[in-house]
């Protein structure tokens, strides 16, 4: 069942309103009338069924009827946080959408030493645009309960000054040769502190920043001999870190297919 995202809280009985693009949608082309079932989200992990109450171009009133535990499902109480480094517009693109759908919480746009792709501030503006619609539109298709947060592009050194890399093992750098295999990692998902993964660009990490990442407590990992274009190492990434903290012990009823 598709879900269409909305502003305010949800609650049993209570009525929100679906306007804009996503109304249209809902009128024109799904051509829903009052009556028929519905979901809806919004970005405070709430999830809901409900019946459409009322239909106009621009506008569509939903009243909701049952809401949805997704407390087990694809979200739990560890955030997972990528940091991409910048890739070209269509692999980008792929990140985005992918990390959607495998449940990353935050993604972090960085740039490295051999980042291709060099934005300024006005032009990432526009860019953040589409890829904010890119990952609303994810969410809605893969039947998250919240919306993964975007940041603003930061530089790889920048972030290593964060507070977070000194919680050892927590921070993981991905790499086509250098440290271990990350079927050896060891994350606890009892330990409730955010995990961070380092994605590199097409050119791989620089050996400095990997010394670097090393220095601040970051463990470099590899996937095998095989090497990964950016966005294939960034799925495989995150997919192998998400089953070593238990985010697919649990599936609700709701999401199976």
């Amino acid at each position: 069942m598709p879900q269409f995202y909305v502003v305010d809280k949800l609650a049993k009985g209570g009525i929100v309103k679906i306007h804009d693009s996503d109304a249209r949608h809902i009128v024109t082309v799904l051509r829903y009338k009052p009556g028929d079932t519905i979901r809806v989200f919004n970005n405070h992990h709430q999830q809901a069924d409900g019946f459409v109450e009322s239909v106009q171009n621009n506008e569509v009133m939903v009243r909701v009827n049952r809401m949805i535990d997704s407390s087990s499902a694809n979200e739990n109480n560890v955030r997972l946080i990528v940091y991409a480094s910048l890739v070209k517009k269509d692999k980008m693109e792929v990140i985005l959408q992918k990390m959607v759908e495998l449940g990353v919480d935050v993604l972090v746009p960085v740039i490295t030493k051999n980042v291709v792709v060099k934005l300024l501030t006005d032009e990432f503006e526009n860019k953040r645009l589409r890829w904010e619609k890119i990952v609303l539109s994810a969410v809605k298709q893969c039947g998250r309960s919240n919306i993964m947060k975007l940041h603003g592009i930061k530089l790889f050194k920048d972030v290593l000054k964060e507070e977070g890399f000194k919680c050892k093992n927590r921070a993981v750098l991905m790499h086509e040769k250098y440290g271990d295999n990350i079927s050896s990692l060891k994350l606890d998902n009892e330990i409730h502190e955010d995990i961070r993964l380092f994605i590199g660009p097409e050119g791989g990490f620089d050996e400095e920043e990997v010394e670097l990442a090393k220095s601040c407590g970051v463990k470099i990992v590899n996937l095998g001999s095989n090497v990964f274009r950016s966005d294939s190492a960034a799925i495989v990434a995150v997919s192998i870190v998400s089953y070593l903290i238990g985010r697919y012990n649990n599936v609700s009823q709701d999401r199976q297919g």
